[in-house]
């Protein structure tokens, strides 16, 4: 089993750092851009963010989405890109950041998706191997837990600072479960741009055509305590290349074939993870989780992320927050 990097003083930073912009994507969710002058992340990794301006004490721990490097004549800057979800008082007001306004950044933390890569892939550091099945992977987000997967997908499709992924590796399909379908096709490329690089783009909503569901239901989010203002008109994402959308009314979990792929990558609601990490370890498809957890320090002092697995209690902040599914217990 693929260890956990050691995370250290050498590899995070804390840092005061400015906003540079506050895109609204859907009313509920909210891209924002940091300029960030600390390591660069990967694929995988969180940051616990909290605003110099708010009622709020604890920080939030937020995946990274998307980063890239700026050139100027000044240090080396990275723009950090995270989806914020308007569950309440603490995302409510990060999404009111204005330009220039300034929040504080803790990362990068926690595990990549590239200690999990399958063997005869390569990611940083990993010997190329002639093992591993010559099949597809699989990317699964459900709403803002789609930001760690698009992540993946630009080091997957060269768009970042890809790694190596060897000759065993045949290309990803990228999955995306929203509530409800977008108005609007450049609105959708705010969420599925980075994953242009997929041989496949599936898009399920949940919407009143769906019609009624089965399985596990996914809990009712928490009301905000007030209402965000009505989202302001800003630049919209350009659209780029990529396969075009394949449409399903439902859930990822109705209609997922996990012998498809040789490894499942996901991150999302709780319950679309359990349903996925019972059907693959059942299959025998190596499947990888991202979970969400409360956290107070995102660097293990707190112990308030604790995870339960195989091995024992884990923290999710520096033993995850990806984890084999494999180790996870579901509702067992």
């Amino acid at each position: 089993m693929p260890q956990n990097p050691l995370h250290s003083v050498h590899t995070r930073a804390c840092l005061s750092c400015k906003t540079l912009g506050t895109v609204f994507l859907t009313e509920e969710i909210v891209r924002l851009d940091f300029s960030w002058g600390g390591p660069a992340p990967r694929a995988g990794q969180f940051f616990m963010i909290k605003p110099k301006r708010g009622s709020v004490f604890l920080p939030r721990p937020f995946s990274v989405a998307r980063w890239q490097t700026v050139k100027s004549s000044g240090p080396e800057t990275i723009v950090l890109s995270f989806l914020v979800a308007l569950r309440g008082r603490g995302t409510l007001e990060l999404s009111q950041l204005g330009a220039g306004e300034e929040a504080e950044l803790t990362g990068p933390l926690g595990n990549g998706w590239a200690d999990f890569f399958p063997p005869g892939n390569r990611g940083p550091g990993k010997p190329e191997t002639d093992a591993g099945p010559e099949k597809p992977w699989a990317l699964i987000g459900g709403g803002a837990g789609i930001a760690p997967l698009l992540a993946l997908a630009e080091e997957l499709s060269g768009d970042g600072a890809a790694p190596e992924t060897g000759k065993n590796f045949c290309g990803f399909d990228f999955y995306g479960g929203f509530k409800k379908a977008f108005p609007d096709p450049r609105r959708r490329e705010g969420f599925t741009g980075s994953a242009r690089g997929a041989r496949k783009l599936i898009l399920a909503f949940e919407d009143s055509e769906a019609g009624p569901s089965s399985g596990d239901r996914y809990p009712p989010e928490r009301p905000l305590e007030r209402p965000p203002e009505r989202p302001p008109e800003r630049p919209l994402e350009r659209a780029g290349k990529g396969p075009p959308p394949v449409i399903h009314r439902g859930r990822i979990p109705d209609f997922f074939n996990p012998p498809d792929y040789a490894v499942v990558y996901g991150c999302g609601p709780e319950p679309m993870l359990r349903v996925l990490g019972r059907r693959c370890r059942a299959l025998g498809v190596p499947c990888y989780l991202s979970l969400e957890r409360r956290m107070a320090c995102g660097v293990g002092a707190c112990l308030g992320c604790t995870v339960e697995t195989r091995g024992g209690n884990r923290r999710c902040c520096t033993g995850g927050p990806i984890f084999p599914a494999e180790d996870l217990y579901f509702d067992e």
